[in-house]
């Protein structure tokens, strides 16, 4: 921070950090990222274990974790047996569309782990396919893809307007601040209406700074950590986001969620409970 900046205040990329904030914060009552929990663990197990026991203890008919799916892939037969679990792991986004629209329609409780688009009306993402790797949209060679779903998908768990199946929204990762408003958008709820509602990290998430990093490493008080974390939403809007002549543009994960390639309508939902 040079000499100017810290005798006139905040630099122009923090004015428009902070605006974006207002401007989100319009459209809930209060202070939006009050309902939000922000929780560093020191490892993947401790934050997997915490997540199971959350949605163990408050019992949502509804849940969405996006991101984290590999925290699934090895569910206990004892964990969660009230639920049917969507788990993602081939992040295609019509395998997305289709749990969604089991869980919508289920009795039973259900559990969606997915990376999750930014676009959700209709569904939209993009992705670059280079030689050997899918990769978001940005600076690597590659073929650029952009797949819009089918009129009528969804990603949201609950019908629009239903407000009595309760619903909880946990995020692996931090993100920027915008991007947890646009999940919660396609849920059709504020943060006021969730269960719980939570982002939920590690010190070695890439999304962080190194300096957040190991700031994060070095603090035992969660108030702290909360306050780094929202700090560290509010920093990942400033990532670039622009377009091109070719319609490329360029985005980070941070912005815009994990990859979601293709659009795939499975034959059957692979769903399964603990104890299958």
């Amino acid at each position: 921070m040079g000499f100017l900046q810290k005798l006139f205040g905040k630099s122009s990329e923090e004015n428009r950090a902070d605006e974006i904030k207002k401007r989100i914060s319009e459209d809930y009552p209060d202070n939006w990222l009050r309902f939000f929990e922000f929780l560093c663990f020191p490892t993947d197990d401790l934050l997997r274990d915490h997540l199971i026991r959350a949605i163990e203890e408050s019992s949502p008919q509804r849940v969405l974790v996006v991101g984290g799916v590999h925290l699934f892939e090895s569910l206990r037969p004892e964990e969660l047996p009230a639920y049917n679990i969507c788990d993602n792991t081939i992040h295609d986004l019509g395998w997305l569309c289709e749990f969604c629209k089991y869980a919508r329609n289920s009795r039973m409780p259900s559990v969606v782990v997915s990376n999750f688009p930014r676009k959700y009306s209709p569904p939209t993402i993009r992705f670059v396919v280079g030689p050997n790797y899918v990769a978001k949209v940005g600076d690597v060679g590659g073929t650029l893809y952009k797949t819009v779903a089918p009129p009528g998908s969804s990603v949201a768990l609950c019908e629009e307007g239903d407000q009595k199946t309760t619903m909880s929204l946990f995020f692996y990762g931090v993100y920027a601040l915008s991007y947890y408003h646009e999940v919660m958008q396609s849920q059709h709820r504020r943060p006021d209406q969730l269960l719980m509602c939570a982002v939920l990290t590690t010190p070695g998430d890439n999304n962080l700074l190194i300096k957040e990093q190991e700031m994060l490493k070095s603090s035992v008080d969660s108030a702290q950590q909360r306050r780094i974390l929202i700090q560290a939403s509010k920093t990942l809007e400033l990532f670039p986001r622009f377009y091109d002549n070719d319609d490329r543009y360029t985005e980070s994960t941070a912005y815009s969620g994990g990859i979601l390639a293709n659009f795939k309508v499975p034959e059957r939902i692979p769903t399964r409970t603990a104890t299958h």
